[in-house]
């Protein structure tokens, strides 16, 4: 009678331990499903793949992974199986077969050495040396990026905050290790959502090094076209049924760069509006913030804190956290002494269809200002200014037409 091992048994079986030991002292480390052996006069057969590698630490020797039949995933240079247990000895000595949440990647030898070889240099992976094309790495949660922008709804900030993982993905996973990935595609992206905080975050981990080049003379500023390529796809893919972009992605995407320092720089800067309506007079007060900075820093910080959490806080359809932002932003420049004369006036309403009309107004403001600064440098300066002039005023009188009562629409 055969018994046979498997990853439900083999802990009650210590005496594996020591013949497994023994078989690799003679050269065989690796078994394969239904492959028999004799121990004790006794005869055995393995139902999965066993096999030996290297641990961490050379000086504690080897353990000893068994393969489950799952397959979760084949590429074009191999397949990649869970691992169903690590057979050991536990620091103390004590024999162990334990679920350590790891997959093998099983592959030709040549190919898995060679993947084997930049791998290593990431932190994330947690890479062990091959044995006969057969790699361990620990199983990391999450789904492909393909699945899962296929399958999952994004508002506008959670999109911004997805790209914003990304980069930071590939600037830790790929660039800081000096590795050239070479393949990468939305199926070599894996994306686990984090929803214990107050906020959805999104833990990237990129994946598939069987292509990728260790170069050490690499470095964040170097042209990365690969990553580059992989990036204004997918961004134009989260953002294409968007009617109006965060204008720093419209302009990385203009630019046409390939620099991560870049994306990087750009995605910083970018604040995604609740909805597209509210994009264009968010950044106008971005912008006013950005230029008060500079001769009253502490108070433009504070107030871009308070307007960037009503952002945060706000919805598609309730943006009244950003009307009292706004307003409180007014009261608060007043009660400082300092002139509303570039104060914007940005216009947020629940009513899509008006916020749309309040955004063509200003637009028009917009023109006829531009159209004044024009002329400031012409023989006409008086007109301009002039027309500037009205141009704030009917900004100023707009604003207080939407926000205030009739009783206090005044023009100060």
């Amino acid at each position: 009678m055969t018994i046979q091992i498997n990853s439900t048994n083999v802990a009650q079986n210590e005496w594996i331990w020591d013949f497994l030991e023994s078989q690799r002292l003679l050269g065989k480390s690796i078994w394969h499903q239904g492959e028999k052996f004799t121990y004790n006069g006794t005869d055995y057969t393995f139902q999965q793949i066993v096999f030996a590698r290297q641990r961490k630490d050379p000086k504690r020797g080897y353990a000893y992974e068994m393969l489950s039949s799952e397959q979760l995933g084949r590429g074009a240079y191999g397949a990649i199986y869970r691992v169903a247990c690590t057979i050991s000895l536990g620091k103390n000595g004590h024999f162990q077969a334990q679920n350590k949440h790891r997959v093998a990647k099983y592959q030709s030898h040549r190919d898995a050495l060679y993947e084997f070889q930049s791998a290593r240099f990431t932190d994330h992976l947690h890479v062990k040396v091959p044995n006969q094309g057969l790699m361990v790495m620990r199983e990391i949660p999450g789904q492909t990026l393909h699945r899962f922008l296929l399958s999952t709804y994004l508002t506008r900030a959670e999109k911004l905050e997805l790209t914003k993982a990304l980069l930071n993905a590939f600037k830790e996973q790929v660039v800081d290790r000096n590795l050239i990935h070479n393949d990468l595609h939305q199926g070599n992206i894996l994306v686990h959502v984090d929803n214990q905080g107050p906020r959805k975050q999104f833990i990237i981990n990129v994946v598939d090094y069987g292509l990728a080049n260790f170069n050490p003379t690499l470095y964040l500023n170097k042209p990365y076209t690969d990553i580059a390529n992989f990036l204004s796809l997918t961004i134009q893919q989260l953002w294409s049924s968007e009617s109006d972009w965060p204008t720093p992605i419209a302009q990385l995407l203009n630019s046409n760069s390939s620099s991560l320092t870049d994306y990087i720089t750009f995605f910083n800067e970018a604040v995604a509006s609740p909805n597209p309506q509210t994009q264009k007079p968010l950044e106008s007060m971005l912008a006013y913030l950005k230029e008060l900075e500079k001769t009253h820093q502490e108070l433009a910080s504070r107030l871009k804190s308070d307007l960037l959490e009503a952002v945060e806080h706000s919805s598609s359809n309730d943006v009244d956290l950003l009307k009292e932002a706004i307003q409180h932003c007014k009261e608060s420049l007043v009660k400082a002494g300092i002139k509303l004369d570039t104060f914007p006036y940005p216009i947020f309403t629940n009513n899509p269809q008006k916020q749309q009309l309040f955004n063509e107004i200003y637009a028009y403001f917009q023109l006829l200002e531009n159209k004044g600064k024009a002329l400031m440098a012409t023989s006409h300066k008086r007109e301009g200014e002039q027309l500037c002039a009205l141009v704030h005023q009917l900004r100023e009188r707009t604003f207080n037409a939407h926000y205030l009562p009739p009783e206090k629409q005044k023009v100060s």
